[in-house]
């Protein structure tokens, strides 16, 4: 009798033990179907995560472009407005020089006008003294 109440111990026992295995295997296998769904979902966030990075990449890249563009543009403006500051500092000189070239010229062609004249006068009178001599040797 002890022997039988042991054995049906044990044949309980086993029964229960088998059942906690199925029971075990019904939850390894949930659990390995949620491993699977998990990292299925993982691996789609890396994939996603790695295009998100890529576009961040090229955004960073673009963005340090057009920042150096900028700052190449900023330099030429500013050598363009050193330029002008410059040509604005030498237009009065450059003015002051012309007037007074201008008012040279003017000078110097009034002195040809006036020694142009006097010349021409000489000229008319060398060209009439044999006239004039003539005229005086007639009246002799």
């Amino acid at each position: 009798k002890e022997v039988q109440r042991v054995n049906d111990d044990l044949k309980k026992h086993l029964v229960s033990i088998q059942e906690q295995q199925k029971l075990c295997k019904k939850r390894k296998k949930d659990a390995d179907q949620i491993e699977k769904t998990r990292l299925a979902k993982v691996e789609k966030a890396l994939e996603i995560l790695t295009g998100e990075l890529g576009k961040y990449k090229d955004a960073v890249i673009t963005n340090e472009a057009q920042s150096m563009m900028q700052t190449k543009l900023q330099i030429e403006e500013q050598a363009i407005l050193d330029e002008i500051n410059r040509a604005n500092d030498i237009s009065p000189a450059a003015d002051a020089a012309l007037a007074s070239c201008t008012n040279q010229a003017v000078e110097t062609k009034m002195e040809i006008d006036r020694i142009t004249k006097e010349t021409a006068a000489g000229l008319r009178e060398k060209a009439q003294l044999p006239s004039t001599l003539a005229m005086e040797g007639t009246q002799v």
